[in-house]
């Protein structure tokens, strides 16, 4: 089933789920949520970059930005 990332807040099934959490959703239902621009279709390569830490923006954050205040 494919997979997509949450662009807002949305409720499916009854869960809610907050943005860039991943569903997998059949076209049908995704179809709804791409058309209001809820969700997002992951492709193949964006999802394995996604799995590496070292392309997570994230994992760095922070270094070398001077907001490391000693003292």
């Amino acid at each position: 089933m494919p997979e997509y990332v949450v662009l807002g807040h949305v409720k499916h099934n009854g869960e809610k789920y907050q943005a860039g959490e991943i569903l997998e959703l059949t076209e049908k239902e995704a179809a709804l949520l791409l058309a209001l621009k809820s969700v997002s279709k992951v492709d193949g390569k964006k999802k394995a970059q996604n799995a590496d830490p070292k392309n997570d923006p994230a994992a760095g954050a922070g270094k070398g930005q001077g907001d490391d205040k000693k003292g």
